[in-house]
């Protein structure tokens, strides 16, 4: 009885994990539109950055790109 709950416990976090690394791999980024962690076959799920066009990770894209920051 001990080894089906062991089981469940290792199944249920893997497939914990792939849904997770789908899900971060179609993220989008709010400001280019291309996907955040992704570009060509080169995927970095730990980027801090868009790969694409830079925007940081949790940057507030509505914000005045002309305001200055003191």
């Amino acid at each position: 009885m001990e080894s089906r709950g062991v089981l469940f416990l290792i199944f249920g976090w893997m497939g914990l994990v792939i849904v997770m690394v789908i899900i971060t791999h179609e993220l989008k980024c709010p400001r280019c539109g291309k996907r955040f962690y992704v570009k060509g076959l080169s995927f970095w799920q730990m980027a801090t950055k868009c790969i694409h066009c830079g925007t940081p990770k949790y940057a507030d894209v509505n914000a005045d790109r002309t305001e200055v920051h003191q």
